[in-house]
């Protein structure tokens, strides 16, 4: 059986068509492992009519087109030829070259979607300073090439000066694989000389073509003749604009000067290379130069500009000179300085062809283009996170969604977040990190239920096969997740963080959202992940979900929490708080007990909150000057809070698994905490658990507390023993047991 995987090449021109994309891709062909991949070449036709043919071990496919605008070949029956093409060669990776448009957006626009599209970009942008061409050239990059570089899994540039500027808002999914040289053919040979001071240009002489510099080497030519009489010119490629250029030539008087050779490929055009004494491209624009190599490769100096990727190729003053675009003067100069000194231009050559053999092998791209191939054609699992808010907004349920979803993304995972604007960024935006995409959605809020307009869009163009992940704590957002799996088919899991209470003047509303919706919500996930198997005998009792369905998975804690170092002791015993100011956290209890301590304390409390105004009041009436209010911290400031506190307070009437419990645990700060629905699971036998909780019974426990360091010291020693088995990645790791088992 024939395990090899074919992958289709898809370029507007392909040999004996020249041209630098032509060469890099038949290049890529040649070397690209036969034992692993099978060839084949999807190209257009310049004889009138499709043909196959073989080419180094492959079947190249050719196209005829019915007309051609600029540089731009095309033809309507592409779209049902290439729908045919693919059903016959059936690839498992398609390899679109771009950026001239036609063949590579029709075949990006009918491959289905279960086929990866691998890009690669050749150039910048392609507007050419005219008014007309530059609004279509605009149009093209902003719609269609837009949708292509959306569509495709990976985007492969050319040169870094294209994946840096022109294509930077894809750096999450992109790489640079340089063009290579065949070293063994293209050599340099002294034997076959010119006798006269030869200069080699080598490019397309179409239409598109005109930013190679042409025009502008005539002129230089011109005025170098005036200095070295017996200089020659060789133009190797061909075009429309070929006989424009040839009248240029006559009316320069030239004639004697200047020879157009044509179309020239193999050893035809390695032979002009070897005749030269110099190569210039005074291009305007250049993702790479593979001319450029070529001309290094076989012992040529070489005489460009400072554009693109040529840089990377060129450096000025050991392999060649770069001058300024449009430079006639510079040029010219350039020109008659090597071909004045043969010893110089000797030694530049023989740098060029060093640095060409140590870096341009065809055999390493050739290799690189496989490994992005595999990674292409071996499909990630997507995992789309949907959460109400998301880091800097300040919440548990925000930690425990980021930290799942980058570490699935650490772990290869194709990891989308979906969020709110609120609490964070007021815009929508998108922060890509190449596997991990998260989208912060214009948002709104309503009886703190945020509403997230244009999730059920974004949910519905993601990948076949997608996982919805759903944080659940507020209303709407599981709902459009459910209906959205169930228009594409997609598992959802949610995630039950807490059975929120209702607060605020619609808190009722809520209620009767929690009575007669949730239950269906949760009985309609294929799995609900929950923190405690006390939570999970709740969601089953409460909300009818059957207990196989239910996975109790712990939170997890960041490393970084054990490294933190306490400040020395106080006089003053301080307590810290951290978390929402709402009604269920019921922070009330822990700034009322001041009054009863025995011992003089402060309270620090971090977080944000409809309460806060009230709880002021409160501070203010019973505990005037000994609480502190910070508001929203960052999780380095709160680390900071963790440092310099003795005793952690959480007196909620009901929890999750709170990620600041765990936190403060793994930063070896004894926590103190309500006996409730939550709490006793993750506090029980680790630190201390007020029964009853009330304002009282906070300070009954605290007194007794601060005076047994040693019983301190012990809860601290726990604290950082329990949470050590609880690090992200194996928490992660049990998630993916459920994504599997769906």
């Amino acid at each position: 059986m024939d395990s090899k995987k074919t992958v289709l090449f898809v370029a507007p021109y392909f040999p004996p068509h020249s041209g630098g994309v032509e060469r890099y891709v038949s290049e890529i062909v040649k070397n690209i492992d036969k034992d692993t991949w099978n060839p084949v070449v999807l190209t257009t036709s310049d004889g009138g009519q499709d043909t196959r043919e073989e080419f180094a071990g492959c079947m190249v496919h050719r196209l005829q087109y019915d007309f051609q605008v600029s540089n731009t070949p095309f033809s309507f029956q592409w779209f049902l030829k290439v729908r045919y093409l693919l059903r016959d060669v059936a690839p498992d990776v398609v390899n679109v070259h771009m950026p001239v448009p036609g063949l590579g957006d029709v075949t990006a626009l009918v491959l289905p979607r279960a086929i990866p599209l691998v890009v690669t970009y050749h150039g910048e942008s392609m507007k050419k300073g005219s008014l007309v061409a530059d609004v279509l050239v605009w149009l093209y990059e902003h719609v269609l090439l837009r949708y292509v570089l959306h569509r495709a899994r990976h985007i492969i540039c050319s040169s870094d000066s294209i994946r840096l500027h022109f294509l930077k808002s894809y750096m999450h999914k992109s790489t640079t694989i340089l063009p290579g040289v065949d070293t063994e053919v293209f050599v340099p040979n002294e034997k076959i000389k010119n006798s006269k001071p030869t200069v080699l240009f080598v490019a397309g002489l179409g239409k598109g073509d005109d930013h190679k510099g042409l025009k502008i080497l005539l002129r230089a030519i011109k005025k170098v003749r005036a200095v070295i009489p017996d200089v020659q010119l060789v133009v190797v490629g061909d075009g429309t604009r070929r006989s424009y250029f040839e009248k240029k030539v006559i009316e320069r008087g030239l004639e004697e000067v200047v020879q157009f050779k044509g179309r020239l490929h193999g050893r035809a055009l390695v032979e002009e290379y070897q005749k030269a004494h110099l190569f210039v491209l005074p291009t305007k624009n250049e993702s790479f130069g593979m001319v450029i190599a070529e001309a290094m490769a076989t012992g040529l100096p070489v005489v460009s500009t400072q554009v693109g990727g040529v840089p990377l190729l060129v450096d000025t003053g050991v392999t060649g000179t770069l001058v300024e675009v449009d430079d006639t003067s510079a040029l010219t100069a350039e020109i008659i300085s090597f071909l004045r000194d043969p010893e110089k231009s000797t030694a530049f050559g023989i740098a060029g062809r060093k640095k060409v053999e140590e870096g341009f092998s065809w055999v390493q791209r050739a290799k690189a283009y496989a490994t992005v191939f595999t990674e292409a054609e071996t499909r990630h699992q997507t995992i789309a996170h949907i959460v109400g808010y998301y880091p800097p907004h300040l919440g548990g349920m925000e930690v425990v969604a980021s930290e799942v979803a980058k570490e699935l993304a650490r772990k290869g995972y194709d990891v989308r977040v979906f969020t709110s604007t609120l609490g964070g960024k007021i815009v929508e935006t998108v922060e890509r990190h190449k596997n991990y995409i998260l989208r912060r959605l214009q948002s709104s809020e309503f009886a703190h239920t945020p509403i997230l307009w244009s999730l059920p869009f974004h949910l519905l163009v993601l990948p076949q096969g997608t996982i919805l992940h759903v944080h659940l704590a507020q209303a709407g957002i599981p709902e459009i997740a459910l209906l959205v799996a169930k228009i594409r088919g997609f598992r959802t899991v949610i995630h039950f963080h807490l059975d929120v209470e209702p607060s605020g003047k619609l808190g009722p509303l809520f209620l009767q959202y929690k009575k007669h919706v949730l239950g269906i919500v949760l009985r309609r996930a294929d799995r609900v992940l929950t923190f405690s198997e006390e939570q999970k005998e709740f969601i089953h009792t409460t909300y009818a979900v059957q207990r196989d369905v239910i996975h109790t998975i712990p939170n997890g804690i960041g490393s970084v929490y054990f490294k933190i170092m306490h400040t020395k002791k106080s006089d003053v015993v301080r307590l810290l708080s951290v978390g929402r100011l709402t009604v269920q956290k019921r922070i009330d209890r822990i700034i009322a007990m001041f009054p009863l301590l025995t011992f003089d304390a402060k309270l620090t409390i971090v977080g944000e909150g409809e309460d806060r105004e009230a709880l002021e009041i409160l501070a203010a009436k019973t505990a005037p000057k000994k609480v502190i209010f910070t508001g929203k911290k960052s999780p380095k400031q709160v680390r900071n809070h963790y440092r310099n506190a003795d005793i952690f307070l959480i007196p909620s009437d009901k929890e999750g698994m709170p990620m600041v419990v765990l936190e403060a645990m793994a930063a070896g700060v004894p926590v103190v905490a309500s006996n409730v629905f939550g709490l006793r699971e993750v506090v029980g036998g680790v630190g201390e658990l007020v029964d009853n909780p009330s304002p009282e019974s906070f300070a009954n426990t605290l007194n007794v507390l601060v005076r047994d360091e040693e019983k301190r010291n012990a809860m601290r020693e726990r604290g950082r023993a329990f949470t050590r088995e609880l690090s992200w990645p194996v928490v992660v790791s049990k998630i993916e047991v459920v994504y599997t088992n769906i």
